[in-house]
C-alpha cells in the first residue's frame, strides 16, 4: 500500500521531557499519530526549533515504510 500525507492523521500532540542524542535532558514535542487503519504511533522531536513540516515528512517517510510493510 502506498500511504501519502492524507492517511496520516494527527490524534495528539504535547509537550514533554525527554533525552536527546547525548543523553541529555531536553523539552519535546510528541506526536501521536495514525496511518490509515494502522497506529497509534508516536514520535519525537526538539521542542527548540520545533518545525511542523519537517515533523511531517518524518512521518510521512514512516507512513512509507509502514505501506510497504502491508502490501
Amino acid at each position: 500500500m502506498n500511504y501519502t500525507a492524507q492517511d496520516i492523521k494527527i490524534v495528539n500532540t504535547k509537550h514533554v521531557t525527554g533525552m536527546n542524542a547525548t543523553g541529555q535532558s531536553e523539552q519535546q514535542v510528541a506526536v501521536t499519530f495514525t496511518v490509515g487503519m494502522h497506529g497509534p504511533f508516536y514520535e519525537t522531536f526538539p521542542a527548540a526549533g520545533f518545525d511542523p513540516n519537517a515533523a511531517k515528512a518524518k512521518m510521512l517517510e514512516f507512513a512509507q515504510k509502514i505501506g510497504q510493510l502491508t502490501s
